[in-house]
């Protein structure tokens, strides 16, 4: 990528990977907080500069990671001060790791979305995910947050072993209270590599029935639904005019630059990922280098395939005439496994929207590859008949 063409991006997402202490469910690149993370704002305005053909107006800004409010309000406002301008503005939080004049000084910064990841109230559930902080502390964090701020988002998790449809009600009776505007819900998902994989290979814990999980799914789906949330994507439910927007960029496959040790960048057809290290990170930046770890560049195919991937994930669905993919879909939709999704009501297109069903969302992966595959399988033998 040359100096002399610039890329525009609509979003800079910043990974912060320092945590109180690893949560053994989760994969994303994390470090217990040390000294280190006091150079840190430094390395990654370092990062910006280095990219000096990446351009922006009003983007988005996601603080990520690992637990960004662990940072002290000047590293936030060092970055805001260099990128200017700047639209939505994002903030992950644990809620043991600010308190209400953090919130304060955070907010006059330029911070207006804070999102609170409590997962669960469960004070049982609470231990077993190892999170540091009590259904006290986690509803204090919230009732301070609520009042310093309009756009609150909460992440909570089902699926935990041990769980139950009360505790999930429970959970989302107390938390409705509040005036929150975006509320996510994750499935817990045992990653190859973390601790509670390991311990679920040994036998010392025992994931949910699928069928508990989809009843819990659904059970979050309508209460949130019957409250005046829009359920706007697989995952995430939000008031009107409350829909992530930075999120959106990731689903619609727009551009956005990452900033920090492990986050990710999307640059026209370039994704490339970060060194997952901070020291490493920082040598690199020290030489004057980004420190990139891996980059992949897409072909045309590609880059279609995986904005179906991420477009079905929507609950609008993926306009596939803005992809040039609605030709395709007259010669797809013949295909069996294609005939049958929709004979089974669990894909719909609505010209020229292609979207799954409500059915079809708690089972999504598998139904999405039958689509990809499908349209894969029409542009190969395309391109096979004009050679």
């Amino acid at each position: 990528m040359s100096q002399n063409n610039p890329i525009w991006v609509e979003g800079i997402y910043i990974h912060v990977p320092f945590c109180l202490s690893k949560c053994p469910y989760c994969d994303f690149y994390s470090e217990i907080i040390d000294k280190r993370a006091e150079e840190y704002g430094a390395f990654l305005l370092q990062e910006l500069n280095l990219n000096q053909n990446i351009i922006w107006n009003k983007p988005t800004v996601y603080f990520g990671g690992g637990t960004p409010s662990l940072m002290p309000p000047s590293f936030f406002a060092s970055i805001l001060r260099n990128i200017e301008n700047y639209s939505e503005v994002s903030l992950e939080a644990n809620p043991a790791s600010f308190n209400r004049t953090f919130l304060k000084e955070v907010k006059q910064i330029g911070i207006n979305r804070f999102n609170l990841g409590i997962q669960t109230l469960q004070p049982c559930l609470l231990q077993l995910l190892e999170r540091p902080y009590t259904k006290e502390a986690a509803l204090a964090a919230l009732e301070w947050t609520c009042v310093e701020f309009d756009n609150v988002g909460v992440d909570i998790i089902f699926g935990i072993p041990g769980q139950t449809l009360a505790d999930i009600y429970a959970d989302l009776n107390v938390i409705a209270q509040f005036p929150i505007k975006h509320i996510s819900a994750y499935l817990l998902t045992f990653y190859p590599g973390t601790p509670f994989y390991k311990r679920l290979k040994a036998k010392k814990i025992q994931p949910l029935p699928e069928e508990v999980q989809r009843e819990m799914y659904f059970t979050i789906k309508e209460f949130l639904e019957a409250r005046g949330f829009i359920h706007y994507e697989i995952s995430n439910f939000a008031r009107s005019g409350y829909f992530c927007k930075h999120n959106l960029l990731y689903w619609q496959l727009k551009n956005y630059l990452g900033l920090g040790a492990g986050a990710a960048s999307l640059l026209n057809f370039t994704y490339r990922v970060n060194i997952k290290d901070v020291d490493t990170y920082y040598y690199c930046l020290s030489l004057h280098k980004l420190p990139i770890d891996e980059k992949e560049i897409w072909s045309l195919k590609e880059f279609k395939a995986i904005s179906l991937i991420m477009g079905l994930r929507l609950l609008q669905g993926v306009h596939l005439e803005r992809l040039g993919l609605i030709n395709q879909w007259e010669i797809v939709q013949e295909d069996p496994a294609i005939q049958a999704l929709l004979e089974e009501n669990l894909l719909v297109f609505d010209s020229p929207y292609l979207r799954l069903s409500k059915r079809a969302l708690f089972i999504s992966d598998a139904v999405t590859n039958i689509v990809v595959n499908a349209f894969l399988y029409v542009n190969s033998s395309s391109e096979e008949k004009n050679r």
